[in-house]
Formats: C-alpha cells, structure tokens, sequence
C-alpha cells in the first residue's frame, strides 16, 4: 500500500535478530538432555536478546500509531517458546521457583503471550513445580 511507511532498515534489523536468537533457541534445544546446564545459560542469553528485537518499531504513520495502540493496551509480544524450553529445564533440574521468577518476568515484559496457550501450559508446570518443592 503507498500509504503505509515502513521502516525497511528497522524492519530488515528485525529479521537478523529473529533469526540469530531462533539459532541461539535451536542449538540450545539440541543440548539440553546432554548439557543441561549449558542450554539454561544458552535459553536465559536468548531470552536477553528478544529485547533488541521485540519492541521494534518498523511501521510508522497510521499503520504505526495503531499497532502503538494496540501494544500500550495489549502489551508487546516476545519469543514464548524460550521461556517454554527454559522453564522446562529449570524444572527438571528441581529448580521450581527459579522457573516461577523468570516466567513471571516474561509475562511481565510480554504480556501479550499471556494470552497464548502455551502461556498457561507453562503457568501449570510452574505451579505444579513450586508446589511439589514445597
């Protein structure tokens, strides 16, 4: 459309991250059974990175105020599947309320993935972690 404004750099910057911390995700998953602890400090170091993507603003003019809007009413999105295979080695390795911490500061930063269905599976797993440690 010759109305909307889109950022190309911003946008093509957006990509390269999406991509490095998707990388990061995938070599992270091929070592969590080996090396467990590896893949925690891997999957922590990408739940960092989702930061210098997620709130990008790549669309400006009209496009751009709304999704502005939609994302102060909303919140911003992030990467749930990190904090999917994150909290799932926490909990494996009996580290209950370490995953409740950092599942709370995600939903926190990207409260729009609250809404996902994965959101609640990892909220279940927390609780039922926490609950079996205490």
């Amino acid at each position: 459309s010759f109305g909307r404004k889109i950022d190309l750099d911003a946008l093509q910057r957006f990509h390269i991250l999406q991509r490095e911390n998707r990388e990061r995700i995938a070599r992270a998953r091929q070592i969590e059974k080996s090396a467990p602890e590896s893949a925690i400090t891997a999957y922590c170091e990408a739940l960092h990175c989702i930061a210098a993507y997620a709130k990008l603003k790549t669309e400006e003019g009209l496009v751009g105020a709304l999704l502005e809007e939609e994302r102060a009413e909303f919140g911003y999105s992030g990467e749930i599947v990190v904090l999917d295979r994150l909290t799932l080695c926490l909990v494996r390795l009996g580290r209950g309320s370490e995953a409740k911490a950092v599942a709370e500061q995600y939903f926190k930063e990207y409260c729009c993935d609250e809404q996902l269905s994965a959101a609640e599976t990892i909220k279940k797993r927390v609780q039922k972690a926490v609950a079996n440690s205490a």
